[in-house]
C-alpha cells in the first residue's frame, strides 16, 4: 500500500487531482494499481492521516490538500490568470 499511497500523493501534489476533485473509485484504483481493496484501503487512509484527501460515503475521495508555499503561489497565479 506504501507505494500506491506515495504515487497518489504525488499525483496531488503535481495537480493531477486538483483540490476539489474526486479520485477515482477505490475500484477504478485498484485496477489501476493492480492492487486489493484492502490495500487500496490503506493507502487512502494514509493520504486522509497527512491531510490529503477525505473520504465521504456514496461520494468517494475529495481532494482537499494542503499546499506547500511553491504550490499556493503557483495555484494563486494560475487563478490570477483567469
Amino acid at each position: 500500500y506504501w507505494e500506491i499511497a506515495k504515487i497518489l500523493e504525488q499525483d496531488i501534489k503535481k495537480g493531477r487531482y486538483p483540490i476539489g476533485s474526486l479520485l477515482p473509485t477505490e475500484e477504478k484504483l485498484c485496477e489501476l494499481f493492480t492492487a486489493s481493496r484492502h490495500s487500496m484501503r490503506e493507502a487512502l487512509a494514509y493520504l486522509v492521516s497527512i491531510g490529503l484527501i477525505i473520504r465521504k460515503p456514496r461520494v468517494g475521495s475529495l481532494v482537499i490538500a494542503k499546499l506547500s508555499i511553491p504550490q499556493l503561489v503557483q495555484s494563486v497565479g494560475s487563478i490570477q490568470q483567469l
